[in-house]
């Protein structure tokens, strides 16, 4: 009976340890776990930030491939632009030396040619002349019209200068405005290679840090699991050893009756022996007489 109260208490004691470190487990468990929902969490938000930077990365990347797009466009266009300046300037230059040389071959200015002509004609009208001097008159007349056809002429070609001279001017525009543009826009390209080689910098920064906290979470998630494990041992330990204390209580619990019947057997023995010889029960043995049924049977 002792070594059966003594196994007993030290299953209990047993049991009783097994559910305190039941109990830590559980508690340190769940405090790795609440860490490793922490570090989730600071993962995910640092991956969402190396996302947006990722996405202004490919937008920065996509812009500047339009820009050299832009560019490379804008050249062939300047380009062509300064052929046809050229051309325009060669054009000018051609129509000036040939007005210069129209202009240098008269020799008069046009008013002074329309005054001749006037004298002439109204020498013609006023005067008397011979048919010599008449004739003479006339070929000047024509000399100086022709000189005046020539500078009609030169004045053509000057409204083609001035024409080309306009085209001059507007490619020159184009050419200006289009070095211009071109300048601001690999400025913004120079501007976007270093905004680019900054989040690269970053993104290489960040990313030993998501390694870091991705290996802590590996490890804290092996001693998670390795706990549970832990726990599901102990439990079944406790387990095993409530169904050992059951097993214990049951045993004493009948050592307790078969000894309770023993005790009870003989104190109803001696107690038949004080009836039959007439002597005072006490009230254990009275209550013994009557739970066996014999009080009513002795009276009898």
């Amino acid at each position: 009976m002792e070594d059966a109260e003594r196994i007993l208490e030290e299953l209990r004691s047993q049991r009783d340890e097994l559910r305190r470190q039941l109990i830590q487990l559980r508690d340190e468990r769940r405090a790795l776990i609440s860490q490793l929902r922490e570090l989730r969490e600071q993962r995910r938000s640092i991956i969402d930030e190396l996302r947006a930077k990722r996405d202004e990365l490919s937008k920065l990347l996509e812009e500047k491939r339009k820009l050299r797009e832009e560019i490379e466009k804008l050249e062939k266009e300047k380009e062509e632009a300064l052929a046809k300046f050229r051309e325009a300037k060669e054009k000018v230059e051609k129509i000036r030396q040939e007005y210069e040389s129209i202009m240098n071959s008269i020799g008069i200015p046009e008013r002074v040619i329309r005054k001749r002509i006037q004298r002439l004609e109204k020498r013609i009208e006023t005067q008397p002349l011979s048919k010599d001097a008449e004739r003479d008159i006339v070929m000047r007349i024509s000399h100086l019209e022709s000189l005046l056809q020539d500078i009609n002429r030169a004045k053509a070609i000057k409204r083609k200068q001035i024409e080309f001279l306009a085209d001059l001017e507007r490619w020159r525009f184009f050419i200006r405005d289009a070095s211009e543009e071109i300048r601001a826009k690999r400025q913004r390209i120079k501007e976007i290679n270093s905004t680019i080689s900054k989040i690269i910098e970053e993104l290489d920064a960040r990313r030993p840090e998501v390694e870091a906290i991705t290996a802590k979470i590996k490890e804290l998630s092996g001693k998670v699991d390795e706990m549970k494990g832990k726990m599901d041992e102990i439990f079944n330990k406790i387990v095993a050893i409530r169904s050992q204390i059951e097993e214990h209580v049951g045993k004493i619990e009948l050592e307790t009756r078969e000894k309770e019947e023993e005790v009870r057997s003989r104190i109803v023995g001696e107690a038949k022996e004080k009836l039959k010889l007439g002597e005072k029960l006490s009230l254990e043995e009275l209550k013994a007489l009557m739970e066996a049924g014999i009080v009513g049977e002795s009276k009898g």
